[in-house]
């Protein structure tokens, strides 16, 4: 078990190294496209220090250390593009939302982040494989979830899925303008119809560790879809404030480095044992 915290791009919570076993599993997956690539948050406001609008706004919710990570995310572009389905999430905040009321100020050097439309909520261009073939957009009212047949068309073209979010978890939805914080009907309808389309493995990368990369592992877990983790192409939000060494989310989660990643798609690496 791997269980230290800290910022050198090692496992910062409890799991296990990927086995060989697992290996194949994936290949498979990635063969049957039953597997997909799923991007956390990768935004010019979490991956970028001091990211500030011409009005002076923080426009931005950055993550330490984030920079570090961007090189393994770029091979993981190169690695994956057009060879598997990405399934991405962003936050899409607006003026008002309940998570901009406990992000915002310090320690969190934010005055808004990830408002849509913006500078810090657009992603980073090593994250971008190109236009999403379908949007789920954060707006309640619009019918914009896919069906079966379409999430099916999308793993088989190994093209991309983009949904919309404005709370850490994609399962729940923050009213603007108000505290409250329901269950997020949108994604609570895409998970099950994304697990009926055949999809059983996810891998995971992004930021931050110990917030939305964790809850878009427990959503996978939820829907009975396997999270395996990118290790060096994640990075954690606060090391002394948050014990996530012993978040239970985490408990039995596969590792694997950007390298072993690669292997995947028939890029040399050493072993697995």
């Amino acid at each position: 078990m791997i269980t230290r915290i800290n910022n050198s791009n090692q496992t910062n919570f409890k799991s296990h190294v990927i086995t060989a076993k697992e290996i194949k599993e994936l290949k498979s997956a990635v063969k049957k496209n039953q597997a997909f690539l799923y991007d956390v948050d990768t935004t010019n406001g979490f991956m970028h220090k001091n990211t500030v609008r011409p009005d002076g706004t923080r426009d931005g919710l950055y993550v330490p250390f984030a920079e570090s990570v961007i090189g393994a995310m770029k091979k993981i572009k190169t690695f994956a593009k057009d060879k598997i389905a990405k399934f991405e999430t962003v936050d899409a905040h607006k003026k008002g939302d309940p998570e901009l009321q406990y992000f915002t100020g310090a320690p969190f050097n934010s005055d808004i982040h990830s408002e849509k439309g913006t500078l810090g909520g657009t992603k980073i261009p090593e994250t971008v494989f190109g236009k999403p073939n379908i949007l789920i957009e954060i707006e309640p009212e619009k019918n914009d979830v896919p069906t079966v047949d379409k999430i099916k068309n999308v793993l088989a073209k190994k093209g991309i899925i983009r949904l919309e979010k404005n709370e850490t978890t994609p399962l729940k939805y923050g009213i603007t303008g108000t505290n409250n914080v329901v269950e997020n009907q949108k994604a609570l309808s895409f998970f099950p119809k994304l697990k009926e389309a055949g999809a059983k493995i996810a891998v995971l990368y992004g930021v931050a560790t110990d917030y939305c990369v964790r809850d878009a592992a427990a959503a996978c877990k939820q829907f009975g879809i396997k999270p395996i983790i990118i290790k060096d192409a994640i990075k954690e939000f606060g090391q002394d404030s948050t014990k996530i060494a012993d978040d239970e989310v985490y408990k039995d989660v596969a590792v694997m480095t950007t390298e072993e990643f690669g292997t995947i798609f028939g890029a040399k690496n050493k072993k697995i044992k």
